[in-house]
């Protein structure tokens, strides 16, 4: 009896400290919750978006600091400064056999962008901490609400045509961060290192450079050549 109460006493000492034992990787939907929607919903990538892997209601992968979970996907093409990200996802509670609903909202994220390494991410390039408020989409994963999030970066992220981005729930409670799950990708996405087979959902803006075309470089060096040859000749004259 003495070693039970131990023993108990032990399990609420972890859960309290620690706040999740031994969370799952993951929850799993059936894919049929997600209702049709109309593009430019709170549940679809807007059409400004640069890049974009909209959600769907199939699954979503723990990545939360007190969970011990990390996600990061990767992404291509991108042309001018990245300036702003969208992303889907859950805030759960695991009671040691079940998720339940856990509301922490806002919740605190970091946001890690990283140069691309041969299909792993690389260098980080930027970090970012974010309180961000999510929206509810009107969807559900397993009877749980889908939220979706969105933020403003404090500033832009620059010459990352192609590479990684790293969204990790930051611990402010006892709920678990969990990012949905996309249909849109190419199958390639890491969860603490190792390839869970699949994409999430998020999406990219960015504010595009406009290039110099060469026309206007010749002009530019003709109109400062031009107004050279004007002050030396007008001092010639003075």
């Amino acid at each position: 009896m003495k070693k039970l109460f131990i023993l108990s006493s032990l399990s609420l000492f972890g859960l309290l400290v620690f706040g999740q034992a031994q969370v799952p990787s993951m929850i799993r939907g059936n894919g049929q919750e997600m209702p049709a929607l109309a593009p430019g919903t709170e549940f679809y990538c807007t059409p400004d978006a640069f890049f974009g892997q909209d959600p769907i209601s199939f699954g979503a992968f723990t990545s939360d600091v007190m969970s011990a979970f990390i996600v990061s996907d990767n992404f291509t093409g991108i042309s001018g400064d990245i300036t702003s990200i969208d992303w889907w996802g859950l805030t759960l509670f695991w009671n040691g056999s079940n998720w339940d609903i856990c509301t922490e909202n806002p919740k605190n994220f970091e946001i890690i962008f990283y140069q691309d390494n041969a299909g792993t991410p690389g260098t980080v390039v930027a970090i970012f901490n974010a309180l961000v408020t999510g929206q509810a989409t009107g969807n559900t994963l397993a009877g749980h609400p889908i939220l979706k999030y969105s933020t403003t970066l404090p500033t832009a992220v620059s010459g990352l045509s192609s590479g990684w981005v790293s969204i990790q729930g930051s611990p402010q409670g006892t709920c678990s961060f969990l990012w949905e799950e996309s249909s849109t990708g190419d199958l390639l996405a890491l969860q603490n290192g190792s390839n869970i087979g699949t994409d999430l959902a998020f999406c990219l803006y960015v504010s595009p450079h406009i290039p110099l075309s060469n026309w206007a470089i010749i002009l530019g060096i003709f109109l400062i050549a031009a107004f050279t040859v004007y002050r030396i000749r007008k001092r010639r004259l003075a």
